[in-house]
């Protein structure tokens, strides 16, 4: 399901709702990992959204999609984590940061991630919850 870039990680899903959804997640910073899940009612929109281009404010987050999309991009994580040691050699860990835009959504994440292993703890200056993906060598 994740194809792989230079720089990241992607999938894309068009949802039974008629969302379109694409869930990434790159390298931030040494050994960090950070999830992105952006969910909108056009493709285009959700790309330029995502690469930050000009005029891409006609933007929808999450309504009307349900828990389609958050379910996708759980199993979106849980394949990055199974795989990821398996293409590199890691000698140091790796953690992967998952974050909320509001209150709300983080407490959903938390509620399905912190099921997996993820822990909660502020990272970079935020609430978020991390996952460890252990060195392999």
């Amino acid at each position: 399901m994740l194809k792989k870039t230079v720089d990241y990680w992607y999938a894309t899903k068009k949802f039974d709702s008629g969302f379109f959804g694409k869930f990434e997640i790159y390298e931030f910073q040494d050994n960090w990992f950070n999830v992105s899940l952006s969910i909108g009612k056009k493709r285009k929109n959700v790309i330029a959204f995502l690469d930050g281009e000009k005029g891409s404010n006609n933007f929808t987050t999450n309504i009307g999609t349900g828990l389609e999309p958050l379910i996708w991009a759980k199993k979106c994580i849980l394949e990055f984590i199974r795989d990821f040691p398996e293409m590199y050699t890691l000698k140091e860990p790796i953690y992967i940061l998952i974050s909320g835009d509001d209150s709300r959504r983080y407490k959903t994440y938390k509620w399905g991630l912190k099921k997996i292993g993820f822990i909660e703890g502020n990272y970079f200056g935020q609430k978020g919850l991390i996952y460890k993906i252990e060195k392999n060598i």
